[in-house]
């Protein structure tokens, strides 16, 4: 993509439906966590990896997976309300996770080595995204303000 010699500096690349980059981070990450989480269901289901004493194939997963896909396809459409389910409900369950890591180190070094490696992706995954979307150039876009504040028409009283 051409750079922009008017840019201001440090001005963010967008695409060509104007998505700032914080937001196809932001996507990226939210469909690599997808993925994981279906390689999890199906080599659970297949019984080709054990993955603990908690079967990957089940249904918390498989809803886990439904709604990250509509998030996904809601917040690359731009649907602010799905920016800010994700941001809470991830930001929610992030917390959640570290608090019983930190609680019950004993079941969480019980758990397979790959299970604890796929843990601390996904948690990183998350926490891009979230990161990810609550920049300041992902709340313009997702308030619909793709202008700059400088080239921004005037709204003139009469």
């Amino acid at each position: 993509m051409d750079q922009n010699p008017y840019a201001a500096p440090g001005a963010e690349e967008e695409d060509r439906q104007g998505r700032p980059r914080s937001v196809r981070i932001a996507v990226g990450c939210l469909i690599c966590s997808i993925g994981l989480l279906g390689i999890l269901i199906v080599t659970s289901r297949l019984k080709l990896m054990r993955w603990g004493p908690v079967s990957g194939a089940t249904g918390s997963n498989l809803l886990t997976a439904a709604l990250l896909i509509l998030l996904t396809f809601k917040i690359h459409s731009r649907r602010n309300w799905a920016r800010w389910v994700f941001v809470v409900g991830s930001g929610c369950g992030f917390l959640a996770s570290l608090y019983i890591l930190a609680s019950t180190p004993q079941a969480f070094l019980a758990l397979p080595p790959i299970a604890i490696g796929e843990l601390f992706l996904q948690l990183g995954l998350q926490a891009a995204a979230i990161i990810s979307l609550i920049t300041r150039e992902a709340t313009r876009w997702f308030k619909g303000a793709n202008v700059p504040i400088q080239n921004a028409p005037a709204i003139s009283a009469g």
